[in-house]
């Protein structure tokens, strides 16, 4: 786990992935379009979707 951070604000807070990021999380940013996500008490939950 790295150290980065991301301001926070009344809008809420932003965070940037990058491809490797992507890729240690399971997804391959060389085929998928869009990530759906999820906020759940657990976390964040990512999912590949692909452009038809």
């Amino acid at each position: 786990m790295s150290d980065r951070e991301a301001h926070v604000g009344d809008s809420g807070a932003g965070i940037f992935l990058s491809g490797s990021d992507l890729e240690t999380l399971g997804i391959d940013p060389s085929t998928t379009d869009r990530v759906q996500y999820d906020v759940t008490t657990d976390g964040v939950e990512l999912r590949e979707v692909a452009d038809e």
